[in-house]
C-alpha cells in the first residue's frame, strides 16, 4: 500500500485517502459522507491523530452511521495502544449516544470502553475516555458549550 508522509513522528496517510486530505477543512464533513462507513472511521481516525488542531466535528458525521459504525470503531480500538486514537474512537461512540443511537451499558461497545479505561495509564487521555463513557451510559449530558469544547482542546497534551 502506498503511503503519504505527515511527519516525522506519525505513521503516514494512506494514499488512497490522499484526496480527502488535500480537501480544504471546510469541505471534510460533507466529503466524509461519500465514503463508506469503514473508510471513513479510518479518515477521521488519522484526521484526529494527525492533524492540529484536530477535526473532532468529524465525530458527528462518523456518528450519524449508528450503529453500523460500532464493529469499525471496536476493531480500531483493538488495534490501536495509542491512548489519542482511542480517545477519539471514544467520542465517536460517546457522539452516537448523543444522537440517540443505543450504545449504552449493555452494548460490547460500553463494556470494551469501560476495559480500555480500566488500562490506560492516570492522565488527560483516561480522563477523556472516561467522560466518554459516562455520557454513552446516561451518566452525564450530551450537551457541552463551545467555551467547554475550547478549554478541553487547550488541554490536549501536545505531542
Amino acid at each position: 500500500m502506498t503511503m503519504l508522509a505527515t511527519g516525522a513522528c506519525r505513521d503516514p496517510i494512506p494514499t488512497k485517502y490522499a484526496l480527502f486530505f488535500e480537501l480544504p477543512r471546510d469541505v471534510y464533513a460533507d466529503s466524509l459522507l461519500t465514503y463508506s462507513v469503514k473508510d471513513r472511521v479510518e479518515i477521521y481516525l488519522i484526521a484526529m491523530t494527525h492533524l492540529g488542531p484536530p477535526p473532532d466535528h468529524l465525530a458527528r458525521v462518523v456518528a450519524q452511521a449508528g450503529l453500523s459504525a460500532v464493529p469499525y470503531i471496536m476493531m480500531e480500538l483493538d488495534s490501536t495502544s495509542d491512548d489519542h486514537a482511542q480517545s477519539a474512537l471514544a467520542y465517536v461512540l460517546e457522539e452516537m449516544a448523543c444522537q440517540g443511537h443505543p450504545v449504552g451499558d449493555s452494548t460490547a461497545a460500553a463494556q470494551h470502553l469501560e476495559t480500555l479505561v480500566g488500562q490506560m495509564p492516570e492522565g488527560y487521555w483516561r480522563a477523556r475516555v472516561s467522560e466518554s463513557l459516562e455520557v454513552i451510559r446516561g451518566q452525564r449530558g450530551c450537551t457541552v458549550s463551545e467555551e467547554e469544547l475550547r478549554q478541553g482542546i487547550r488541554q490536549i497534551p501536545h505531542r
